[in-house]
């Protein structure tokens, strides 16, 4: 069992030899998430990668589960269920928390969590660094994007989950525990 600290060790270490399972918290400094589970699917295709987050699962897990995770887990869960997650993962199931499969069962859902589902990866990127406050600028360099796609990116989003502005995108995020 390896450890790292930061993306680049990370991925030196997926390069150095065979590993069956990655435990990726999705709050990685300067992480793209959604952008390096696609780089590790495709340059490592044989690793299971499960999402061990705090991170409100029924907005991201499906979304990380698009992207090729094999779970989603969080953190505060229990010993037998984290035991459970791993046991499925590594049978090569996908693990879904019950929780997770009776909001996906409920179509009584609140709408707007589907406004979520329409943002594109980079979208929903932007959304969790405007929520969390962060200026444009500070944005495209965490994003490695321009200063004007993230304004585009910032607008397209504003619009698909019709709110006029940045309080009320945090408290829709804060509505769906966005942030923690």
């Amino acid at each position: 069992m390896d450890e790292a600290t930061d993306i680049d060790s990370m991925m030196q270490r997926l390069g150095s030899g065979p590993v069956d399972l990655l435990i990726l918290d999705n709050n990685l400094p300067q992480a793209e998430s959604f952008r390096l589970i696609t780089r590790i699917r495709k340059e490592y295709p044989t690793v299971h990668v499960l999402i061990y987050t705090v991170h409100n699962e029924l907005i991201l897990a499906g979304r990380y589960l698009r992207t090729g995770v094999r779970g989603y887990l969080l953190k505060d869960s229990g010993e037998t269920e984290v035991l459970g997650a791993l046991s499925t993962i590594m049978a090569g199931k996908i693990y879904i928390s019950d929780s997770l499969a009776r909001h996906l069962a409920d179509q009584k859902v609140d709408p707007r969590i589907h406004s979520f589902d329409s943002l594109s990866n980079r979208e929903f990127e932007v959304v969790l660094q405007l929520v969390k406050g962060y200026p444009i600028a500070e944005i495209a360099r965490i994003l490695n994007m321009n200063t004007s796609t993230v304004r585009t990116h910032k607008n397209r989003v504003m619009k698909k989950l019709k709110v006029s502005n940045s309080i009320e995108l945090i408290t829709l995020a804060q509505k769906f525990q966005l942030l923690r």
